[in-house]
């Protein structure tokens, strides 16, 4: 595999490869190079064939030769990062496309960071991708958007109504009037009838406006504490998807490369038995071995797609636009990348150890050093109290506390009295019959005082069924905190416990290495079995997937302590995607 290493991701090529990339490559501007590959900036503006090596240009064949080369070794990866892995640790190595149809809003997204590159993509980076492109974050800032508005609406409460109308009647009919011994005048009625007023209305003492102002002003503030707790989430969604991802990343690398070992055992060990040098049933042993490491690397490579599609659907990737998958270099006698079951024609002048072909020296490098930064503060009680203080869900529940406080006084409200200012003027020309070919203006200055006397008990139903709720809301609060104190420590000791597991692991894996090192001189001699050499290889492959997942249980617990603490997101992932692995 090429460019194996801790923490970085690729991108896949062809169909699958669209919008990030692309406004990855706008960033950059002409001539970027995206993992080896020229997005443009030609003469005749096309995009030349791809080139292995992620750092060197399409005319270097030494370089694209030694990762096809790496690639098809079957060897054990190295747990240390390649040469030809992004330089950034946490990093998503691009690989090369281009797409004039990129989304502008994934471009726009990746103009805000200021450490951006064209050929990476960091946990810190994708981020802001996260923001911009979540679906669950934007419905979030849609709704604070519309819990803003009630500021508004409150204040309006408390501000002078002011209402006007007009209207204007055509009258057209007959009028009769009794007169003396029963007869009836008759007169003809045609005339305009118009009328016009404009009034004015302050509360001046309104207990119900004053607290539906208070209840509309929590009610905006829960707003913004919802949103607050929605980041959170989105940031823990991604830092999980992250983390997955990276660990099917690593499983894949890991069962790749114990198949390619066991391929290179299987071939020496035919070698062996074609010479009369070895045993049928050793050779049967490693080929049931290597059947049972290629049946792992398809559940593994599934996991993958299913750990990719997780974390397309948070950084905004359709299903039309990039597939987020691991490149692998393909050797030209095997396009499809499947791993040979043919042992490799050989003559006795070809292969002159065969035990040593049987059991190849193929030891991992040795593991970077884990280095994350320092735990501050140590303690747990600390972590407690920056919890209580500043966690975004407790902040949300105490929001919906306070709005449901609000709500009970303005239910207690409807039973108070309600003073308000008048001020109106109407004007009026022939309003009806009585008035006719009158003109008249009214001038009104004055106080309306409501008094509320029986309302069928509705409102005391309501003053109670507020009450309750309140109570609600108060005891979900006191849950959410007794809650997010049990995450804070179960995390805490996550991060302290797993320090000490990732060390004793580290251990694990030196002895394993010299375990299987040792195995593999006293097979050579003829002193020991296959299966005693098959053994050490499984503890020593299970003791580095183990390592590999404890180190990212113990980031993906930083990420969760942090964020629980109500610490500042892009400096969280900034410190956390600056791990090496």
């Amino acid at each position: 595999m090429a460019g194996w290493g801790w923490g970085w991701i690729r991108l896949g090529r062809g169909a699958g490869a669209l919008a990030l990339a692309a406004s990855l490559a706008a960033c950059a501007g002409p001539g970027a190079w995206l993992e080896g590959t020229w997005l443009g900036g030609g003469s005749d503006g096309g995009a030349p064939a791809a080139a292995p090596a992620p750092t060197a240009p399409p005319s270097d064949p030494a370089s694209a030769a030694s990762a096809r080369a790496a690639a098809g070794s079957g060897s054990v990866p190295a747990e240390s990062a390649a040469a030809s892995g992004p330089s950034e640790p946490g990093s998503v190595a691009l690989q090369p496309v281009h797409d004039p149809r990129a989304d502008a809003t994934l471009a726009d997204a990746l103009d805000r960071l200021d450490a951006v590159r064209a050929r990476s993509l960091t946990l810190a980076q994708a981020w802001p991708l996260a923001l911009a492109r979540d679906p669950a974050y934007q419905a979030a800032i849609s709704a604070r958007l519309a819990f803003g508005t009630f500021r508004d609406q409150g204040l309006a409460l408390l501000l002078p109504q002011v209402q006007a109308g007009y209207s204007r009647s055509r009258i057209n009919g007959l009028r009769r009037q009794p007169w003396l011994f029963g007869r009836t005048i008759e007169s003809v009625l045609e005339y305009d009838s118009t009328s016009a007023y404009v009034q004015l209305q302050q509360p001046l003492l309104d207990a119900g406006r004053y607290a539906s102002y208070r209840w509309a002003n929590a009610r905006a503030d829960q707003g913004d504490a919802d949103w607050a707790a929605a980041r959170s989430d989105l940031a823990l969604r991604l830092s999980k998807a992250w983390f997955q991802l990276l660990a099917a990343q690593s499983t894949v690398a890991l069962r790749e490369g114990l198949a390619g070992s066991l391929e290179a055992q299987a071939a020496g060990q035919q070698a062996l038995f074609a010479h009369s040098e070895g045993s049928i049933t050793d050779a049967r042993q490693i080929q049931a071995r290597l059947a049972n490491a290629r049946a792992d690397v398809i559940g593994a490579r599934a996991d993958l797609d299913v750990a990719q599609r997780a974390l397309q659907a948070i950084i905004g990737v359709t299903d039309r636009s990039p597939v987020l998958s691991i490149v692998q270099d393909r050797t030209p006698a095997d396009p499809a990348g499947r791993a040979s079951t043919e042992a490799p024609d050989q003559t006795p002048a070809e292969a002159p150890d065969l035990a040593a072909a049987a059991a190849p020296d193929q030891a991992p490098a040795a593991m970077p050093v884990f280095a994350p930064p320092l735990l501050e503060p140590a303690r747990l009680v600390d972590w407690l109290d920056q919890a209580r203080a500043r966690n975004t869900q407790i902040d949300a529940d105490q929001a919906k506390v306070r709005v449901a406080e609000a709500d009970v006084w303005r239910a207690a409200s409807r039973h108070a009295p309600t003073l308000n200012l008048v001020a109106a003027w109407a004007k009026a020309d022939s309003e009806n019959l009585s008035t006719l070919s009158q003109r008249t203006n009214t001038y009104v200055l004055g106080l309306q005082l409501n008094v509320p006397i029986f309302s069928g008990g509705y409102d005391s139903a309501l003053h109670a069924q507020t009450r309750d709720q309140a109570r609600q809301a108060a005891h979900t609060l006191d849950a959410t905190v007794e809650r997010t104190l049990v995450e804070v420590t179960r995390q805490y000791s996550n991060v302290t416990g797993g320090e000490e597991r990732i060390r004793a692991l580290e251990s694990a894996v030196r002895a394993g290495r010299s375990s299987l090192a040792a195995a593999r001189k006293v097979y050579r001699h003829g002193l020991g079995s296959i299966l005693d050499l098959l053994r050490k290889q499984d503890y020593l492959f299970q003791a580095r997937a183990q390592l590999i997942q404890a180190r990212l249980d113990y980031l993906q617990a930083r990420v969760a302590l942090e964020v629980a603490a109500g610490r500042d997101l892009a400096e969280v992932f900034e410190r956390i995607g600056a791990v090496g692995l």
